[in-house]
């Protein structure tokens, strides 16, 4: 503003040589033939001249603008402000701007951009105002467009179930969509414009704007897993991938489409917890059911051994019940020790307690049969028995079976 008075001073130094015609000659050429509309209004606000383009602009006479009927040309609104804004801040001696619509005789409606200011002397008396109007009907048509085509570009990405945000070169947030808003808690308006060190912690940000480079440098789809902290202090993992784009002017952007994987990972984890927790339990399940199995394949072994024997006696429980009844033979446990035994007839014996058959042990130990009956024989001998009853009680006696 001082820039301005400066302006106007030298303005009114250059000119106070002159006659007031001839200022006003002066002053009169300079605005008649600025494209701008311009106008001077005296100290008490009254017109007192107006060059072509401002009659243009307003698409009004001399005589309409003489009679300072602002209405005459102004919509109501844009009246209101002139009487209630514009004028009130003129003639306290303070710049105006401002803008509002103007409807000509023909019906027209335009978007005009107005400022008002002042001459004031040397002494810094207002000697008269000026104004400068500008249509800018187009810009806010292009406007208008712009926040259309905004909207819609909005509209679409909103369509689009995974979060997605759009930054420029400068890591600055330039478009977001309501699933990003929604994930990470904020507002576009809190967004748009800023970079995501006002909105995230900083190392977080710090990979955001590291992946970003990487998206800039590369020729391809950048892809990589980042957490974010809401508003709400809540961790999300966002699988990501940035694709660079480069727009008309040769600036680049990058699209940062997303997904959050917050809930699949934990998913993913707690499924992985429970197998490993049901392949630990499966284990040791197994080792029990071996145990068990081992315990009745032992019990099952000593019992068919005891069955296999009866039924290779060629006596029956009557003279084996006898037998335990006669009184204890006169051998010692020493005599009886197996420990007198071959190894080779000591397997027979074992094979024989266990009630396997002759034919059987020969198989098993690739002798002929009459070698296993032979070492049975043998057996018998050494450990004093005369009957395969005495072999059980024998067995049974030192707990081979």
């Amino acid at each position: 503003m001082k820039n301005d008075k400066d302006n106007d001073t030298c303005m009114f130094n250059a000119l106070r040589d002159f006659s007031d015609k001839d200022q006003l000659t002066i002053l009169r050429h300079i605005v008649a033939n600025q494209d701008v509309a311009i106008c001077i209004r005296d100290k008490d606000f009254t017109p007192v001249y107006a060059n072509p383009a401002f009659f243009r602009l307003f698409d009004t006479t001399h005589h309409i603008w003489k009679e300072n009927d602002w209405s005459a040309y102004l919509t109501p609104a844009a009246t209101n402000t002139v009487y209630n804004q514009s004028i009130p801040r003129a003639l306290s001696g303070k710049k105006w701007r401002g803008e509002f619509e103007i409807v000509t005789q023909h019906g027209e409606k335009k978007h005009v951009s107005a400022e008002w200011s002042n001459v004031s002397d040397e002494n810094n008396n207002i000697l008269c105002f000026y104004g400068i109007y500008n249509e800018i009907t187009g810009v806010k048509y292009f406007e208008k467009q712009l926040r259309k085509q905004h909207s819609f570009f909005n509209e679409i990405i909103d369509t689009l179930p995974d979060p997605l945000s759009v930054v420029n070169k400068d890591h600055i947030l330039i478009a977001v969509n309501e699933s990003f808003c929604r994930l990470i808690g904020r507002t576009r308006k809190e967004l748009i414009g800023n970079d995501e060190y006002r909105c995230f912690p900083k190392d977080e940000a710090d990979v955001f704007w590291e992946q970003d480079d990487l998206a800039q440098a590369a020729d391809q789809d950048v892809a990589s897993e980042e957490y974010l902290t809401n508003k709400n202090g809540q961790r999300r993992l966002l699988s990501r991938k940035r694709v660079a784009i480069t727009q008309a002017d040769g600036q680049k952007i990058l699209v940062r489409s997303g997904r959050d994987i917050t809930n699949e990972r934990l998913l993913a984890k707690n499924f992985a917890d429970a197998y490993n927790q049901l392949e630990s339990d499966l284990t040791a399940l197994k080792r029990d059911l071996v145990a068990i199995k081992n315990g009745v394949d032992s019990g099952v072994s000593r019992v068919e051994a005891i069955r296999e024997l009866f039924e290779q006696c060629n006596i029956g429980f009557a003279e084996f019940i006898n037998e335990q009844e006669k009184e204890p033979t006169s051998k010692s446990k020493e005599t009886l020790a197996p420990q007198h035994l071959s190894p080779r007839e000591y397997q027979v014996f074992m094979l024989l307690l266990r009630g396997v058959r002759i034919k059987d042990i020969a198989e098993k130990l690739h002798i002929t049969p009459n070698t296993a009956s032979t070492y049975r024989s043998r057996i018998m001998k050494k450990l004093g028995f005369t009957s395969l009853a005495e072999m059980i009680q024998y067995a049974m006696q030192f707990g081979l079976i």
